[in-house]
């Protein structure tokens, strides 16, 4: 059996990351339906530190006001295995804001970490840690202060 050198492997990773986590918040934002689909039944889910099931997380989900997501950064790092060498499991870690009900005034600031895992059908996601940080009020303030 050959061995998939590192760069592969890595590319393969932001090229993964690089797909999904575009459609996962376009989906968020626009169909949470959609969603929903790239969780399991067994799907770990924190949401601002609190544990939900894949069925108590779709109702949350539905009873959010609409959002518009603006993602600022993704860091990627493949999981190794021997499960799926061709397409690589993998951590991601995003932040960004969020917005409600288009009121600027809602915005707030957010970490998002994922575990997805890759299958014949794509990605599904295995673990979901959402957490907001701040209001975004509060991050224009720090970086006034420090502009001097």
């Amino acid at each position: 059996m050959s061995s998939i050198s590192e760069d592969v492997i890595v590319t393969a990773s932001k090229w993964g990351a690089e797909t999904f986590i575009p459609n996962y918040f376009r989906f968020m934002d626009s169909n949470r339906q959609e969603t929903l689909k790239l969780y399991k039944d067994w799907t770990s889910i924190v949401w601002n530190g609190q544990k939900y099931g894949a069925q108590q997380y779709s109702q949350i989900l539905q009873s959010l006001p609409p959002t518009t997501h603006d993602v600022e950064s993704i860091d990627v790092q493949p999981i190794e295995t021997t499960l799926s060498l061709s397409s690589p499991n993998l951590l991601v870690i995003v932040t960004g804001s969020v917005t409600y009900n288009n009121d600027n005034s809602t915005k707030r600031l957010f970490t998002q970490n994922f575990v997805i895992f890759s299958e014949q059908q794509g990605y599904f996601i295995a673990s979901d840690n959402f957490r907001w940080i701040a209001p975004c009020t509060s991050r224009k303030k720090n970086v006034n202060m420090n502009k001097r």
